[in-house]
């Protein structure tokens, strides 16, 4: 299961995301989709605990 709430990241040069809470069970499916640059990838890397 793969669950978050209320997260937001911000770059040392000011930039901030703001996710939406995700909730998906196990054996789920999540896309992520999105404009370049819209933090897909930012995502990934704090679910995956590789940003804190």
């Amino acid at each position: 299961m793969i669950q978050t709430r209320q997260l937001a990241f911000a770059y040392a040069g000011g930039t901030e995301l703001l996710f939406p809470d995700v909730e998906v069970a196990g054996g789920g499916v999540l896309l992520l989709r999105g404009a370049s640059g819209s933090g897909k990838s930012t995502w990934l890397a704090i679910a995956a605990g590789l940003l804190a």
